[in-house]
């Protein structure tokens, strides 16, 4: 504008001075003598939002079904080959214990202890499969 004018901001709520005031360009007289604001630029980040929220949900859906796919390679481990896993994951750290010195039900109790063990150091976790199949197999042994 000449003269360092700067031209008016038009701003929420519109009066009727402000719907017919031509310093206001983004408002528009339709056919039926109702005002409109001309949305062309809102409705094009409109569009962009849309599509970004939808795309997002759509990629958070395939990485929800692809986690509940995935598995461990512990976890492949056949459930009822407690002795593969004992001998894979359990001895190596330590020997088969002595079951002769475990009262009834104190193998579950061993288990849990040794899984917050691993956990602390930051090991993958055993699924409650593996541990009733570790505690099957020992239990076996007494």
């Amino acid at each position: 504008m000449a003269g360092g004018q700067r031209m008016k901001r038009c701003e929420w709520p519109r009066t009727m001075n402000s719907i017919s005031d031509p310093a206001c360009p983004e408002v528009l007289d339709n056919s039926k003598g109702r005002k409109a604001m001309r949305m062309t630029a809102k409705r094009g980040s409109f569009a962009f939002l849309a599509r970004l929220a939808y795309f997002s949900m759509c990629l958070f859906v395939l990485i929800a079904l692809q986690a509940g796919n995935s598995v461990d390679a512990s976890d492949s481990m056949d459930a009822s080959s407690g002795e593969e896993l004992f001998n894979n994951i359990c001895s190596g750290c330590h020997a088969l214990p002595n079951p002769s010195q475990m009262v009834p039900g104190g193998w579950t109790v061993t288990i849990r202890r040794m899984e917050r063990y691993r956990r602390s150091q930051e090991m993958s976790p055993l699924s409650a499969a593996q541990m009733r199949a570790i505690r099957d197999f020992l239990e076996r042994k007494e």
